[in-house]
């Protein structure tokens, strides 16, 4: 039975323009060091958390571990490997030569050379995600992206050099001065370098960041008919290619969809640690603060609780699950799986939420395949509104 850990590594070079999650500079070495210390004496701390273990609800997919940020390969490999080392120590997680979890990595090609990526994968890494973002200058320089297109295509290489066979990329579509023609051709590069999987995000305009001041009417700068072309032209090139785009967002080869991500959408528990990290346990998100320092400071007391450094920030009743999994459901291309809903909650989703299908298929947003309910190609142009009827 699967469990489900998420690692944040809270840690910057630069901060990205458009950027809101939670990342700063580290102040030196010795940060990171202490950072690393004190992921490990959480991971300690929960696994001997009666509430956290005992209340833990396994699900029917595979372990998954994942560590992201900010920018993870900023901090030095065996740090890294230490962190997933203290999960399977406490946890009983396989992280074998050959191990029935899948350990995900992501990277910036700025702070990722070859060495590196080597050490991350004999290390125990198999699945590695890289923010490319774009092969295009110009985009990476509005971006604010550190990496140029040649460093991205070198670190590609370089992780199929190091040995990783499950290569994950991230491209963002709609930014300003973005072309059709040049999303089309990153898609095809990365295609051709032989990435197994890929991420793609439409410009989001966070409050807070650089781009909030610059952007903030973001169609003032770019045709939102422009931006949907992008997306079903890159959508387009995956399927031409033997991809399957599994969810509004993601798409990869056969065998090679995120298991950790999926576990998001099938309303999966998780662990969570490290400094700006959300997790799932016992139908209760609990957060940590966006605050490196204190997460560290509180981690070196000796008398320090777990409700020392996580706050609860939502409880959730079974009916907020149901309908929680039938938004996130709809997210993907499978939709909504009615035996694993009633598996999951011992009742039947098309009676439950027999008013809302109705609603959807009548606007021509989902559509029954295979007898399941999924989103049309209308219905991903206009997924808030299926969002909205689950709400």
């Amino acid at each position: 039975m699967g469990k489900h850990f998420y690692i944040h590594i809270p840690f910057c070079i630069n901060k990205c323009q458009y950027c809101s999650f939670y990342s700063e500079r580290p102040e030196s070495d010795e940060v990171l060091l202490n950072y690393k210390n004190a992921v490990i004496k959480e991971i300690e701390l929960t696994s001997r958390d009666k509430d956290m273990i005992e209340t833990y609800a396994s699900d029917e997919d595979m372990d998954t571990i994942y560590i992201g940020g900010g920018t993870p390969s900023v901090m030095p490999p065996e740090f890294l490997i230490e962190i997933i080392e203290a999960v399977s120590l406490n946890f009983g997680v396989d992280i074998s030569k050959n191990p029935k979890t899948e350990i995900t990595v992501e990277v910036n090609p700025f702070t990722a050379d070859f060495n590196k990526l080597q050490a991350l994968r004999d290390g125990g890494f198999n699945r590695i995600s890289i923010g490319v973002q774009s092969l295009d200058e110009g985009v990476l320089k509005t971006l604010g992206r550190l990496h140029d297109s040649n460093t991205a295509v070198n670190t590609i290489l370089n992780a199929k050099k190091a040995g990783f066979t499950n290569i994950s990329a991230d491209l963002i579509i709609g930014v300003p001065g973005e072309t059709l023609e040049g999303v089309i051709k990153d898609t095809k590069t990365l295609i051709n370098l032989g990435v197994t999987h890929l991420s793609s995000y439409s410009l989001s305009i966070e409050e807070g960041t650089p781009f909030f001041t610059k952007y903030k009417n973001l169609y003032e700068f770019v045709d939102e008919d422009l931006e949907r072309q992008m997306y079903h032209g890159l959508r387009s090139s995956l399927s031409e290619a033997g991809f399957i785009d599994y969810e509004i967002s993601n798409s990869s080869l056969p065998g090679f969809e995120s298991r950790h991500n999926g576990c998001y959408w099938k309303g999966s528990e998780y662990y969570a640690f490290g400094a700006g990290s959300h997790g799932y346990v016992n139908s209760k998100r609990f957060a940590h603060d966006d605050n490196y320092r204190s997460y560290i400071d509180k981690m070196s007391k000796p008398d320090v609780l777990l409700k020392d450094i996580c706050k609860i920030e939502e409880c959730l009743s079974t009916e907020d699950k149901m309908r929680e999994y039938m938004m996130l459901a709809f997210r993907t291309k499978k939709g909504v799986d009615f035996d694993f809903f009633s598996r999951k909650f011992n009742e039947n989703a098309q009676k439950l939420f027999e008013s809302e299908l109705k609603t959807l298929q009548e606007k021509g947003l989902i559509a029954c395949v295979d007898g399941h309910f999924a989103a049309t190609q209308k219905g991903l142009d206009f997924a808030n509104i299926i969002f909205e009827e689950f709400v």
